[in-house]
């Protein structure tokens, strides 16, 4: 199985630098990119996480507050 991650560095015009967790969420939500949106591939990524049971706190927290919204 493949996958494709995306990394923003500082030079990237996505990058939030030191943004907190509900600015990164509000980004998320908004942002689309060639891939489709971003929101569905956190969405994604913390479904597969959570199968593979490895859990991250900082995509879970960002999970928590998409679907809040």
């Amino acid at each position: 199985m493949g996958g494709i991650l995306y990394v923003a560095r500082a030079d990237n015009p996505a990058f939030l630098g030191p943004a907190s967790l509900p600015e990164i969420a509000a980004h998320i939500a908004r942002s689309h990119g060639p891939s489709g949106s971003n929101r569905d591939y956190l969405l994604q990524l913390a479904a597969a996480l959570r199968e593979l049971d490895d859990p991250d706190p900082h995509v879970r927290e960002l999970e928590a507050l998409l679907l809040a919204t």
